[in-house]
Order: structure tokens, then C-alpha cells, then sequence
């Protein structure tokens, strides 16, 4: 509860210096307000999504709708085109999204303790790949184009040692997710994998998604260095017109993840143990990596 005080008095302080309470009776009270869910949640967790924002209307007494993206691409998008309001996303979906519109990040998660992640390229073990250069020439598969650790995080290391993906692997694709990756690995569709990772032991996706005897086929070859965890952040424009409404729906999430009676849902969906403020700043490091990446792809 002192964590959830805590960060609507940070909240509050930035609405009271930013915004003049004078202006918010001429701005249309009760708007839509349009969530959409980090696109890896897609697919069988889409009920659980509902049941949330069901939650947070009864909560708030908003009018909130859930929109549930097929991929980054979209989401970005969506709230270029403000047919999405607040949305959860990864560190490079966030980047690319605020080079077109203005947003504003508002929360980070933490998770397993950390606030940090990191991304793996992860390899079938048995088949005689113990270093990168073993790699040379064989298949690879990124996940989406925007994830950051499916592709930002994997591509910026191999680049740091020296490795153009297009040129040292024979071929790579682009899954989509995490999940299908790791599927196409076992399979032997592809030789290695690009995938997420914690921070400090040597896991990632393929513990939470693999069965047991799935787990223990596959090895990670190369850990990457670390960036923020994910975030909730909201257009800017929503955020200027509507603050109360703003500050309602950053309540309602706080108080609900804090519940625990809300336990289970929240590790079902969103995997995570807490949120924590966060700003646009804390991604300095992230932007500077799109900036090397993308200059090595023009």
C-alpha cells in the first residue's frame, strides 16, 4: 500500500505542476479509454485480458475498452492514429511508437526482483554448437521485428562482436514469438533462436514456455546486456486532456496488482511482480541501441 501512495503522489505532483485545473471543465468527461495488451500475451491469455480490464471498469467506473494487438507494429500504430490510449510495451515497441507520437511512460514492471531483463540466443543441445562462430552459415530465428528482446537486444550483440546477422547466418525468419521460436527450435527448423532471458541465472522463455523434458534440450549460447523491463505508458495527448481519468486507471492497476486476491490473474497475464515508476529517461541506453542498429541496416 506505501508503493501505491507512493507513486499517485508522484503522479499527482507532476498533474498539479503540468496541468491547469481550470482548463479540465471544458474537457469531455468520460472518454473511451483504450488499453491495448503487449502483443506476446496474444492468443490463449485473450479471456483473461477481458476479465482484467472488466476489473479496472468496475474500479474506476471508466469506460474502458481492451484492444488486443496481432503484433508491435500495431500498437505503435494504434496510437499514432489515437485509437489507443495507454498500452503496455516492450522498451524498442515503446522507441519506435515515440518517434511518431508523443508519449508519456508512467509505470515498469518488476519481475523475479529485478527491473532489468536481457535476451539469449539459444541453441538444441547435441547438435555441436558451443560457440557463436559454430553458428556461421546455419539458420536463425528473430521473433517480431519490434521486440526487444526477440530482436533489438540478440541483433545489437551480435553486432558488438563483430557479426552482421545477414551475412553470418544462411538464412533468418521472423516468428513472431517467443513461444513459436523455441517450437521451431525443437523442431530443428532453424539452428538457433533469439529469445528473452532474466537477468541473473541462466533462464528465459524457454523455462516458462517449454515442458520439463523440453527445457532441458536446449542451452543458451550468448547472453546480452540488460534494459528496463517492460512499461504502461499513454499518448501524451490523452494525458494532457484528460489527467484525472489518467491518474484514475494508473490507481485502479496499482491497487489491483497489490490485491492478493488478484494473484493468479496477474501471473497468468502479465507475469510480473510489481510496478515501479518509470520515465522516458530510463531508456537513454535503449535509444542509442536502435540508433547503432538501425544505421548498420540502412
Amino acid at each position: 500500500m506505501k508503493l501505491v501512495l507512493g507513486l499517485l503522489g508522484v503522479l499527482a505532483a507532476t498533474i498539479s505542476s503540468g496541468f491547469d485545473d481550470r482548463a479540465w471543465s471544458t474537457v469531455q468527461r468520460d472518454p473511451l479509454i483504450r488499453i491495448a495488451f503487449h502483443p506476446q500475451m496474444s492468443g490463449e491469455q485473450d479471456p483473461l485480458k477481458e476479465l482484467f480490464i472488466e476489473e479496472l471498469k468496475k474500479i474506476t467506473h471508466l469506460n474502458i475498452k481492451a484492444i488486443i494487438p496481432e503484433n508491435y507494429a500495431s500498437v505503435g500504430e494504434g496510437m499514432t492514429k489515437g485509437q489507443v490510449d495507454f498500452a503496455f510495451l516492450s522498451g524498442f515497441s515503446y522507441i519506435l511508437a515515440a518517434d511518431k507520437v508523443q508519449l508519456t511512460v508512467l509505470l515498469k514492471t518488476i519481475f523475479d526482483g529485478e527491473e532489468m531483463y536481457r535476451a539469449a540466443i539459444v541453441v538444441k543441445k547435441g547438435r555441436g554448437f558451443r560457440t557463436l562462430e559454430d553458428l556461421k552459415g546455419k539458420t536463425l530465428s528473430f521473433g517480431d521485428r519490434q521486440s526487444t528482446s526477440g530482436y533489438l537486444l540478440p541483433y545489437a550483440a551480435l553486432l558488438g562482436k563483430g557479426i552482421v546477422p545477414e551475412k553470418f547466418f544462411k538464412s533468418i525468419q521472423y516468428s513472431g514469438q517467443h513461444k513459436e521460436s523455441l517450437h521451431l527450435l525443437l523442431e530443428e527448423k532453424v539452428d538457433a533462436v533469439a529469445t528473452w532471458a532474466k537477468l541473473k541465472v541462466a533462464e528465459g522463455s524457454w523455462n516458462l514456455f517449454l515442458a520439463p523434458e523440453q527445457q532441458s534440450q536446449v542451452e543458451p549460447l550468448l547472453f546480452t546486456e540488460a534494459v528496463p523491463n517492460e512499461i504502461f505508458c499513454v499518448t501524451s495527448d490523452f494525458f494532457k486532456k484528460y489527467p484525472r481519468e489518467t491518474m484514475k486507471v494508473v490507481a485502479a492497476l496499482l491497487s489491483y496488482i497489490n490485491m492478493p486476491e488478484n494473484r493468479n490473474l496477474i501471473d497468468q497475464l502479465f507475469r510480473m511482480d510489481y510496478f515501479v515508476p518509470a520515465y522516458n529517461t530510463d531508456f537513454s541506453k535503449l535509444r542509442a541501441m536502435v540508433k547503432r542498429v538501425e544505421s548498420k541496416l540502412k
